[in-house]
């Protein structure tokens, strides 16, 4: 509902004096989008400069306020007069000349603003990722070496191994033969000749 004319009485000096306000009664929503600022901040303004509000009978219905026809916001200092501070994000800071308002009022980000925001938001969320990575790389790199250098030592042990239960086989074979000629015969004479 628009311009609806509401009558005011306001007592000065003991006489009563009837007031003619014009304004629209708007929900918070409305207003916020009117005056460029949250719902929330619409319904702190109409507590504090007294504006008439309206709650509706019905369960779930929004509640209006009387907003005057001249209503302005004074703007904040270090808020963008283009941007209202609840479209400002919560990194603290503000940004600056890259909000429009499209035909329905509506405040969207320009697309080349959008993605870059978005291109950083993805590159602070990545580099601790990358960052742990190159550490898992290095701890791998490692890994494999140290697991390189033990298949060389296991390869080597297992050669020495052989080689040696080669010789212990030669070695038994010799004690067998010598036991073969009995305690104090000389070998035979084929074995001399060795």
């Amino acid at each position: 509902m628009t311009g609806l004319r509401t009558a005011s009485v306001r007592p000065i000096g003991g006489e009563p004096v009837i007031e003619q306000e014009e304004g629209h009664w708007l929900t918070s929503a409305q207003a916020g989008q009117r005056l460029g600022i949250s719902p929330e901040a619409v319904r702190q303004l109409a507590r504090r400069r007294g504006w008439p509000r309206r709650t509706p009978n019905a369960y779930g219905g929004l509640a209006t306020v009387l907003v005057p026809g001249g209503a302005a916001v004074r703007v904040r200092t270090g808020m963008d007069a283009v941007q209202s501070g609840h479209e400002r994000g919560t990194t603290g800071q503000s940004v600056t000349g890259h909000v429009r308002a499209d035909k329905s009022g509506v405040r969207a980000f320009e697309a080349a603003d959008m993605i870059r925001l978005i291109r950083e938001t993805m590159e602070g969320l990545v580099t601790p990722l990358r960052e742990q990575l190159d550490r898992e790389r290095v701890r791998a790199d490692r890994a494999e070496s140290l697991l390189g250098e033990l298949q060389a030592a296991l390869t080597d042990a297992v050669r020495a191994e052989r080689i040696a239960a080669g010789e212990a086989a030669g070695l038994r074979t010799e004690v067998e033969e010598r036991r073969s000629w009995g305690f104090g015969a000389s070998p035979p004479r084929a074995v001399r000749g060795r």
